[in-house]
């Protein structure tokens, strides 16, 4: 069985990068800061980066910039207070 992909952030190359992944088949999984957007794109969207990632083995981070990336993973409910055992955080952000 073949888990879910998890996205976080939805821009322009987020949301190219998140619909090929759909269209090779896998399912994604989404957390955005602006749900509605996620969902008019027609994405699952999870409740908080913590949720995503008890749900996805692998979740991939295409942010802004560090800060974006520095909220998701510590913000309430952030990547961090996960437990990340066995988990693959990939960041495609390239404006740090």
């Amino acid at each position: 069985m073949n888990m879910a992909i998890g996205f976080i952030g939805l821009g322009n190359l987020g949301s190219a990068v998140a619909k090929r992944l759909q269209s090779m088949g896998e399912e994604v999984l989404v957390w955005n800061r602006t749900k509605a957007k996620a969902e008019a794109k027609g994405f699952v969207c999870e409740s908080s980066p913590k949720a995503l990632v008890q749900k996805c083995d692998t979740v991939l981070m295409c942010l802004f910039d560090s800060k974006g990336v520095r909220d998701v993973l510590s913000m309430n409910e952030g990547l961090l207070s996960a437990n990340l055992q066995g988990k693959t955080i990939i960041d495609l952000t390239t404006n740090h």
